[in-house]
């Protein structure tokens, strides 16, 4: 009895020690891999605009792109996207635009508080109606983290907005300071002029960048998503 109770005793220590055995070279090899990751899924063919063409012109319409990376779900990550390139173009063109009123108000004597008026009308009525998403991309990665393996996604949106769209935006909140000290046809112009000259510069820059259609492949990344959606979603 005494044997049958000492061999039932060291049976059960070597199952003990396998499994500590085994969940230490588990964690071994986690640590070991940390960090290593691999796309195993994505919305198609990688396009140029994501990393090589962030910003460009191409008949008429401004092109911008925005990344979000290592997102915890497609929804997410392609709303911060989205959102991302949103900012950007807001930013590129405030800071462009407060450069070119500055010059135009150079010797008409216009007040601070209306070039700021028609910078801040301007910038918010772009962003809230004048820019439009083109397409979007991801890549769904497996990534392997300590407690096991884990799903990250890099998320891509590519923007756009209408030059003549915008120019006719900008002439419009212009034309509602009229009257104002310094706001003049002359001033309008030469705003114009520098804004004319902001989209030439862009113009044939990355041109050749691929700017799909909405209802492209790329286009339906947005579609897959279908708001907040986890890898297991995805999948099925």
């Amino acid at each position: 009895m005494r044997s049958m109770r000492f061999g039932m005793s060291l049976a059960l220590l070597v199952a003990m020690l396998a499994a500590c055995s085994g969940g230490s070279v588990s964690r071994s090899m986690a640590v070991k891999n940390l960090g290593k990751e691999k796309v195993v899924k994505t919305s198609g063919s990688i396009p140029d605009w994501a990393f090589d063409k962030p910003m460009f012109v191409k008949n008429g319409v401004l092109y911008v792109s925005g990344m979000f990376t290592d997102a915890p779900n497609l929804g997410k990550g392609l709303h911060l996207s989205d959102a991302l390139a949103r900012a950007k173009i807001a930013k590129s063109l405030r800071e462009r635009l407060r450069d070119d009123l500055t010059y135009a108000s150079e010797g008409l004597e216009v007040e601070n508080t209306v070039l700021e008026r028609i910078l801040t009308s301007s910038t918010d009525e772009i962003v809230l109606n004048g820019i439009f998403q083109n397409s979007q991309h991801y890549e769904k990665k497996q990534v392997q983290t300590l407690s096991g393996i884990a799903y990250r996604y890099d998320c891509f949106t590519l923007i756009e907005m209408p030059q003549a769209a915008y120019l006719a935006m900008l002439d419009k909140v212009m034309k509602g300071q009229n009257g104002k000290p310094g706001v003049t046809e002359e001033f309008r112009a030469k705003v114009d002029a520098r804004q004319r000259a902001f989209f030439d510069d862009l113009t044939g820059v990355n041109a050749e960048a691929e700017t799909p259609a909405p209802d492209g492949p790329a286009g339906n990344a947005s579609a897959e998503a279908g708001g907040s959606v986890d890898e297991t979603t995805l999948d099925r």
